[in-house]
């Protein structure tokens, strides 16, 4: 019975991690725009509704600069407006991160780390030119690399695959209690 709560629990992450895999990395890149560093950027797309529906996402290549158990790496603000003006989307964030003093490995602070901000979604009714601003703030790190990915026509609902996965992996929890509870 031990076995079978096992392979539950590990066919339920399995979907759960496919389900991810597949969200994230769904539709076709359109654009990949690289940004500065540090400071306000701005651009312009061409977008059409036969892209639709639209992923904007900001990738970040950085190192820590700091040994503080309490970090805060950089921070950035996004916004995107139609050829009317009016914002589509906007997205802002603060990449921190809490670590315990003791506990910190010495290579920690020279490594670098990749990180992925989904800004959002949309759905264009007309094409045309969307322009966009990026304020990019450096706080306690190195940002070596910034690039702003517009994704067409992505998956806007979750996989099936993961409610599967959550299924499976709550009841071999749920197994997993019983059979212990009762030896």
């Amino acid at each position: 019975m031990k076995w079978m709560t096992t392979l539950m629990m590990v066919a339920g992450l399995g979907c759960i991690i496919y389900s991810g895999s597949v969200y994230i990395q769904s539709g076709e890149t359109v654009y990949e725009l690289p940004v500065q560093s540090v400071g306000r950027d701005q651009g312009q797309v061409d977008l059409s509704p036969d892209m639709n529906p639209i992923k904007v996402i900001f990738h970040t290549r950085f190192q820590s600069r700091t040994k503080t158990e309490a970090a805060r790496f950089y921070s950035y603000a996004y916004e995107m407006k139609n050829s009317l003006g009016q914002v589509v989307i906007a997205s802002k964030k603060t990449m921190t991160t809490r670590r315990d003093k003791k506990n910190i490995p010495v290579n920690e602070f020279s490594k670098e780390r990749n990180r992925t901000h989904t800004l959002g979604t949309l759905s264009i009714e007309e094409a045309g030119i969307y322009r966009w601003t990026l304020l990019l703030m450096n706080h306690q790190s190195n940002i070596n690399e910034a690039y702003l990915e517009v994704r067409k026509n992505v998956t806007s609902e979750l996989p099936i695959t993961l409610w599967l996965g959550l299924l499976l992996f709550g009841v071999g929890i749920g197994l997993g209690f019983f059979v212990t509870r009762h030896k």
